[in-house]
């Protein structure tokens, strides 16, 4: 799934967004991405601590850079962005743990590079890890940013984003009408 937010790494907010060759994010950003202010938290989570990533040729990446390498992976390629508007990023670009979905054996093989990847880490949040393995290795998931298939609710807009409001009025009502309309349908 998807989120509003870089959760659990640290971020002001604002997160800069390079060109996706490594060697242009020494130069500044392309722009700049804003994290709404309603989903914008932010913890220190390993700011300072490097981790390595990329399953060929590992480089360094510290736990305030994994926001800005996240959204800067997540660009359009070159073609493509002739025809993508500038600066713009899907509406739930980061990874959200708590949601996913897979065949048996992909999840099986993602678990288990998770896995090793806490034994050569330490690190423990889920999230964090996720993450981490999926900028070494995009093969392994993808980011359900348009919530096509999974619409957290961390960061929604109640009005734009659901189709009745949640939780309010009759939403948990018994309908005598509905379980009989069940039953009468039940194999």
């Amino acid at each position: 799934g998807g989120e509003v937010n870089c959760w659990p790494f640290p971020h002001s907010g604002e997160v800069p967004v390079h060109h996706p060759r490594q060697s242009d994010r020494l130069e500044g950003p392309r722009w700049m991405h804003s994290i709404p202010d309603d989903a914008s938290l932010s913890a220190g989570h390993n700011a300072d601590r490097s981790f390595d990533y990329g399953d060929q040729s590992p480089w360094s990446l510290r736990g305030d850079q994994v926001c800005s390498e996240w959204l800067t992976q997540q660009q359009p390629s070159d073609e493509e962005a002739g025809r993508a508007t500038p600066g713009s990023v899907a509406r739930f670009p980061f990874l959200c743990a708590g949601t996913f979905v897979g065949t048996v054996s992909s999840l099986r093989r993602l678990l288990r590079r998770l896995f090793m990847l806490y034994q050569d880490t330490g690190e423990y949040h889920d999230q964090a890890l996720l993450a981490l393995l999926l900028l070494r290795n995009r093969s392994l998931g993808m980011v359900d940013s348009a919530a096509e298939i999974f619409l957290g609710l961390h960061g929604h807009d109640e009005l734009r984003d659901l189709e009745r409001p949640l939780c309010r009025g009759d939403y948990f009502d018994f309908d005598a009408d509905v379980a009989a309309h069940a039953r009468e349908n039940q194999p």
